[in-house]
């Protein structure tokens, strides 16, 4: 059996779920993934001004403080300290409004700094508990409005309103601004740790169990050769610039990038957690090193692994019949013989509580060794708009191994990654529960549909 063939086999066996380290053939393990310990974060800018921003907090509360309490009320600092912290009143001092901000930066700090965590959890509870905290403050203190202390009110309320909104901008920079910088940076760091995958090495390891032939996938994509593999017959005779456009040129390289990710995440075989185990479908996650959760879906068909990827890769219009909850699939361009890109759509999920989401994946496909493999990744295109009434969506590099089951050619043996970002504010135990539905679903779907496709047509191959 070749290394391919060995690869898969792990990947199904029920005995990988705790085992060796990342294997590719030919290469080392990228860094990124090569931490077991699962205790890589990246610190970036933008959590860089975020805690800068919870420091500022807390540093404003205590000077507006200092300066309404002493400065503007003619008192000694030492008579302001007896006054609003020895005898402290609820309905008369504002240095719990100070210690509220301490506390404050100090479970952000720990939560975002010190763990350097991506959970919004931490700066939920500290918003929450600020504005509920604010809120009955300003209802029971009791604020002095002559003229001789206008300058404590004043104070008072630019030190309410200050907390206030500097609680609900540190729930803003996070959500906005923290993690879609980081998510971007590791995609892109990703991919770079990966960039050797697609030296003439590994091209040369893999031609020989393409798809398609040494020309049209391992060459470079103005060569000649590719040109004369990947076009039809009328357009042999045209020049690159004829067939694809800039934008296309990237979209391919993109596609081959992010199918070299996809099968080093495929030999991922430590650390995976079972979600859901149940009628011979597996429903596994596992956290990367990075902290990203991914999501994995492994059983097996009774019909030949040709049909399996046709049906499953080929016809992405028949997705909704078999994807669970897909309530639109369609192919909104097609950009070579092995690279497309695909519109998906879902419903709604938990009785409305997981709104509607689309998502616009480029795919890419072939064949190493006995495996076909299928990548797909979140891609943006003018022919697919954002849907009025769906939360655009974005998957992480992921896609299907498929092949035929050992010693039985009418079975096949696949494995389904997800990695996928719903967007919007949806804690992770419902994210968790609504992957494991899905996951869950969609082999229970494919076993109808394959039956349905094939029970009449005795496992003949569809024609494409």
């Amino acid at each position: 059996m070749d290394g391919s063939s060995g690869m898969m086999s792990s990947l199904i066996s029920q005995d990988a779920e705790t085992g060796s380290q990342i294997s590719a053939p030919g290469n080392s393990a990228s860094p990124l993934l090569q931490s077991s310990s699962g205790n890589f974060r990246s610190f970036s800018p933008s959590r860089r001004l975020f805690c800068l921003l919870t420091a500022f907090d807390f540093l404003s509360a205590l000077f507006i403080w200092i300066l309404r309490a002493h400065a503007f009320s003619g008192q000694r600092f030492k008579d302001a300290m007896k006054k609003d912290v020895i005898h402290y009143k609820f309905d008369a001092s504002l240095f719990d409004i100070v210690l509220l901000a301490l506390w404050r930066m100090i479970v952000l700090l720990l939560a975002y700094a010190f763990c350097v965590s991506r959970k919004w959890y931490a700066v939920a509870v500290t918003t929450t508990v600020t504005t509920a905290f604010l809120l009955v403050k300003i209802i029971l203190t009791q604020v002095l409005a002559s003229s001789q202390d206008d300058g404590n009110s004043t104070l008072y309320y630019v030190l309410v309103l200050s907390s206030l909104v500097l609680s609900w901008v540190e729930s803003w920079v996070f959500d906005v601004k923290v993690i879609p910088a980081e998510v971007k940076a590791e995609q892109r760091i990703h991919q770079e740790e990966r960039r050797p995958l697609l030296g003439e090495a590994f091209r040369g390891y893999n031609t020989p169990y393409s798809l398609v032939s040494e020309h049209s996938f391992y060459t470079p994509e103005a060569s000649d050769s590719e040109i004369e593999s990947d076009s039809e017959e009328p357009r042999r005779s045209q020049p690159v610039a004829a067939r694809f456009s800039p934008q296309d040129l990237q979209l391919i390289q993109k596609s081959k990038e992010t199918l070299e990710i996809t099968w080093n995440l495929m030999n991922l075989t430590d650390g995976w957690k079972s979600e859901k185990v149940k009628d011979g479908i597996v429903v596994g996650s596992r956290l990367l090193p990075s902290g990203k959760k991914i999501y994995r879906l492994k059983s097996s068909l009774d019909a030949k692994a040709e049909d399996v990827f046709s049906l499953i890769i080929l016809h992405p219009e028949d997705a909704s019949r078999w994807g669970g909850n897909i309530t639109s699939s369609y192919v909104v361009r097609q950009i070579d013989r092995h690279t497309d890109i695909v519109y998906n759509s879902v419903g709604e999920a938990g009785g409305g509580m997981v709104s509607a989401r689309d998502f616009v994946n480029l795919r890419r496909w072939e064949k190493r060794g006995d495996v076909f493999l299928s990548c797909n990744v979140a891609t943006e295109v003018d022919e697919a708009p954002p849907k009025k009434g769906h939360i655009r969506a974005e998957n992480g590099p992921g896609g299907w191994a498929i092949r035929e089951a050992e010693g039985n050619p009418n079975r096949t043996e696949y494995v389904w990654l997800f990695d996928v970002d719903l967007k919007g504010w949806l804690p992770q135990s419902v994210i968790d529960t609504a992957m494991s539905f899905m996951l869950y679903s969609t082999g229970q779907g494919l076993k109808s549909f394959v039956r349905e496709s094939l029970g009449s047509t005795e496992n003949q191959p569809r024609e494409d």
